[in-house]
């Protein structure tokens, strides 16, 4: 099994930085912060394993949440910042073959 590709560690933290930013800014409960943390962790394991299916649905997401951000003009300067930020290490090239080489069975 081929290592994780520094794209894809680059991903995961900048998912962190974006998931603390969200944790200060947004008054949640301790079980709110805390189911946050769950299903971002769960994510982000799921793209270090190879999981293609879930990298295709982060790419769709990232494009259409930033999209409709945009389109509506509730976006903040950091999504502004970060969302771009992920999908473009999320499409390089190292990320790509990443994923298309477990499809292959390699």
């Amino acid at each position: 099994m081929e290592a994780v590709p520094w794209s894809m560690w680059a991903y995961v933290a900048a998912t962190v930085v974006s998931a603390a930013i969200l944790a200060l800014r947004v008054h949640h409960s301790v079980v709110g912060v805390a189911g946050d943390v769950v299903i971002i962790a769960g994510w982000d394991y799921l793209l270090l394993r190879r999981v293609r299916w879930i990298w295709i649905a982060t790419v769709a997401l990232l494009a259409a949440g930033l999209a409709v951000d945009i389109a509506v003009e509730t976006i903040r300067w950091y999504a502004l910042v970060i969302t771009p930020l992920q999908l473009i290490l999320l499409l390089l090239p190292e990320t790509r073959r990443f994923f298309e080489q477990r499809e292959a069975g390699t």
